[in-house]
């Protein structure tokens, strides 16, 4: 008899446990909260001054230093508003269409979580392969923002620019875009 009570405890508890964390991912989940335009999306910093949108993978070039601190470091040393954006310098590049940066926006402005609670976790890594980079129309880098796909985590060169309201699979949606852009490392391959 206590043993079929013992099991009956923990059915429940895993029971219970389990729909706490249905709740949790459902209510963290990604879904479209606010439907702002394109239009006024498009003017918003940096869309408003961009003449391009590239979307970038890099590689270090010493398989020794950690992963993706050769692209921050990269990143370090723009002066924005006077570096020029260089292809050469990253090992895929692709520049976004009108159609892809109405949905680069949509996921950013318009995505959120579906309803409070909702509380992100931290994790440790910080490996970035990817970013985003604004450029003018004499392809000086006005902005950026670095992406690591592996714990879903930016940093970005101006405080005001950031992926808007955090939600379990925004980073999955913007995995999309770059996979759709043809872009490679650190989407599909990490080597």
């Amino acid at each position: 008899m206590r043993n079929i009570f013992v099991v009956i405890l923990s059915v429940c508890t895993l029971n219970a446990f389990s729909q706490k964390k249905d709740i949790h991912e459902t209510n963290g989940a990604c879904t479209k909260t606010q439907h702002i335009p394109f239009e006024r999306r498009s003017m918003f910093f940096p869309f408003r001054q961009s003449e391009q949108i590239k979307l970038v993978a890099f590689r270090n070039k010493n398989p020794e230093d950690i992963p993706g601190s050769e692209l921050q470091a990269y990143l370090d040393k723009i002066k924005i508003g006077i570096t020029n954006f260089s292809e050469n310098d990253f090992d895929e590049v692709a520049t976004l269409d009108s159609v892809a940066i109405d949905a680069l926006t949509d996921i950013i402005y318009n995505y959120s979580y579906k309803k409070e609670p909702y509380s992100s976790h931290d994790t440790a890594c910080y490996e970035p392969r990817n970013a985003i980079i604004f450029t003018d129309g004499q392809s000086k880098i006005i902005a950026f923002i670095e992406l690591c796909f592996g714990c879903d985590k930016f940093r970005s060169s101006h405080k005001e620019l950031d992926l808007g309201k955090y939600c379990i699979n925004k980073f999955d949606l913007l995995k999309e875009i770059f996979a759709k852009s043809n872009i490679k490392f650190g989407i599909t391959t990490e080597e």
